[in-house]
């Protein structure tokens, strides 16, 4: 399988539409590392994982804005979930109350032990190993 996907794949892996992703990227600085120069945009797996929590975490009710920032600061993550390490991460309000932070879940502990941690009582939990398989199916289907 090419290890770069069209905006179309992505948009179909991912569930978004195409001016979602479009105004993510213009608007709100989704994947600054994707500058277009002069040509079309080719996307890695973890581009499409993290385009997958942008749509999950908007449907939620979060602002776009501050869950494309999330997604960028989790860009580390979000590769390590590409290649296979896919841990449960929990998303909620950082002290300011104001953004989104995220933290690795550990496998120890009770969930209330993982999440004591967040402000918001909204809290979200994703699961990237769940995230990443469906996408990946969702590619390999589209390219059979």
């Amino acid at each position: 399988m090419d290890q770069t996907l069209t905006a179309s794949e992505v948009i179909a892996a991912a569930g978004c539409p195409a001016s979602s992703l479009r105004a993510w990227q213009n608007r709100n600085g989704l994947f600054p590392h994707l500058a277009k120069d002069g040509g079309w945009r080719r996307y890695a797996l973890s581009d499409v994982i993290g385009v997958r929590v942008v749509v999950m975490l908007t449907e939620r009710g979060f602002a776009a804005q501050e869950v494309v920032n999330l997604v960028n600061a989790m860009r580390p993550n979000l590769e390590k979930a590409a290649q296979g390490y896919a841990p449960l991460i929990g998303i909620g309000r950082a002290e300011d109350g104001e953004s989104l932070e995220f933290r690795e879940l550990q496998g120890s502990g009770t969930v209330l032990d993982n999440l004591g941690w967040f402000v918001d009582p909204v809290v979200v939990v994703l699961d990237l190993r769940k995230i990443t398989n469906e996408v990946f199916f969702a590619v390999r289907e589209m390219r059979q």
